[in-house]
């Protein structure tokens, strides 16, 4: 399974997650990461979560590298 990128799909405050998209050919695979392994990755402060878009797309490839690739509900 290769995984390309996708699209940035949502943050979720209650579950401190957020969720993307890959892509593996055509299929899309939900995916997500959590708030708190984004902070690690960046190793700065907490961002708010007006920001957490703009701190994935930042974070870019290492942000993927670190995700649950599952089915969320």
């Amino acid at each position: 399974m290769t995984l390309t990128s996708g699209c940035f799909i949502g943050h979720e405050y209650d579950r401190m997650i957020v969720r993307f998209s890959m892509h593996d050919g055509d299929k899309e695979i939900p995916c997500a990461i959590t708030t708190s392994a984004m902070d690690y990755l960046e190793r700065g402060p907490q961002v708010r979560p007006e920001q957490r878009e703009a701190q994935f797309i930042r974070l870019g490839r290492a942000a993927t590298r670190h995700t649950y690739v599952c089915e969320l509900p």
